[in-house]
């Protein structure tokens, strides 16, 4: 038995602890000396299964269900416990990548005659989170005339309907595409969406607007989303007009230490603010999975800032995902809501389930998306989506290279 007084104990995955470590069949059974070493030892091997007590759980590992109870969403419920503390309060998150509500989305939308459409088959499982967040690429506007093909994106205002119905709670706005229809279209946009009660960062009337980090209460924890664009098209935000936040670096531009060295600042203001801090970037090369030099230099940038987090938008592909310092990073979570039907690819792309106890994040787990009639997102199983986590693995860093 552990030394370490703890209520809950796991068992768990690809993780190890409580001293224990299962490696796989033939292996003998083996000893950790600590709770840590043992979790660190098996989320290095995804074929080890061990057991670990609740303390020492992270986004790293896998919790597996005990007699049909799931350790992270219901503690009170799994049946191996000792004596110690309860874990904070169970939050749970989803995160998702683009969502373009124009050009293809909005004929088929009008076609099926709802603007609900989108959201048919995710809803349920969004709504039922305690936040929903991810990306929206474009603008929304009451004089809308969106365009069947071309890449300037304007949605009518009936899609927030359909937000509202998927229960979505962020969205970043920090992209090529919220400057698309100019500075009055970028303001609408901000103001019907906050207006609608979905919270948004990273563009806005000015400078200050645009870096006001978006905070949401779950719980009694607060949550704060900071996004950028380092993607040209959107015009940067400045001190008396608008645009959105921009980090320069590759593809598009040279490296500027300073945007980097603002948005750090950004990450520290909001590591006062909230108990838990989300960047939400808009960055990289299209259609492809692996992350650049300068994705993993801002990332682990941001995170040594102070971010809790980083998941990313804008290849239209999934890239790899790592787990740093003990944080987790996704370099592009691909396309959610789109119609970009020419690829496979583009037609994939993949959610991530959060599970937080209070502040801490202890579960994360990869949903993989296909999207289906050009604008309909499904989660299918891992089965169905292996192919969308190969591409995933096969592009990440530690503990995801060797499959997860």
């Amino acid at each position: 038995m552990s030394s370490k007084s703890t209520h809950w104990m796991l068992d768990v995955v690809r993780a190890a602890g409580l001293w224990l470590l299962l490696g796989h069949v033939p292996s003998p059974l083996v000893l950790a000396r600590s709770e840590v070493e043992a979790a660190e030892a098996v989320s290095r091997d995804p074929d080890a299964v061990g057991v670990i007590a609740a303390e020492a759980v992270s986004p790293a590992v896998r919790a597996a269900t005990l007699g049909g109870a799931d350790p992270l969403l219901a503690p009170a419920k799994y049946p191996l416990t000792i004596p110690g503390p309860a874990p904070g309060p169970v939050i749970t998150a989803i995160a998702f990548g683009d969502v373009m509500t124009s050009r293809t989305v909005d004929a088929k939308m009008r076609a099926h005659g709802s603007f609900r459409s989108p959201w048919v088959y995710v809803s349920s499982t969004l709504a039922a989170a305690d936040l929903a967040f991810g990306n929206f690429e474009g603008t929304i506007s009451r004089d809308a005339r969106p365009r069947p093909g071309g890449t300037a994106f304007v949605s009518r205002t009936q899609v927030i309907d359909g937000f509202r119905f998927a229960g979505l709670d962020f969205l970043s706005l920090a992209n090529n595409h919220i400057g698309d229809f100019g500075s009055g279209t970028l303001r609408e946009t901000v103001d019907l969406l906050r207006a609608a009660g979905i919270a948004v960062a990273g563009a806005g009337a000015d400078l200050a607007g645009a870096r006001e980090p978006a905070i949401l209460e779950r719980n009694g924890v607060r949550f704060a989303f900071v996004s950028f664009n380092a993607i040209i098209g959107t015009p940067p935000a400045r001190t008396d007009s608008p645009g959105a936040v921009r980090i320069e670096m590759a593809p598009w531009f040279p490296f500027s230490d300073q945007a980097l060295t603002a948005v750090v600042d950004d990450v520290k203001r909001a590591r006062t603010m909230a108990d838990v801090v989300i960047v939400y970037p808009h960055w990289g090369q299209e259609y492809t999975a692996h992350p650049n030099a300068d994705q993993r230099r801002v990332a682990h940038a941001l995170i040594d800032a102070g971010a809790d987090m980083l998941i990313a938008t804008h290849p239209h592909w999934v890239q790899g995902a790592e787990i740093y310092k003990g944080h987790l990073i996704a370099y592009s979570l691909g396309n959610f809501v789109f119609d970009q039907t020419w690829s496979v690819e583009t037609q994939q792309g993949a959610a991530i389930r959060l599970t937080f106890w209070g502040r801490k994040l202890v579960g994360a787990s990869f949903v993989p998306v296909q999207i289906e009639d050009a604008h309909r997102p499904r989660f299918v199983s891992d089965a169905a989506g292996a192919a969308i986590l190969e591409r995933i693995w096969g592009a990440s860093g530690e503990p995801y290279r060797r499959g997860a």
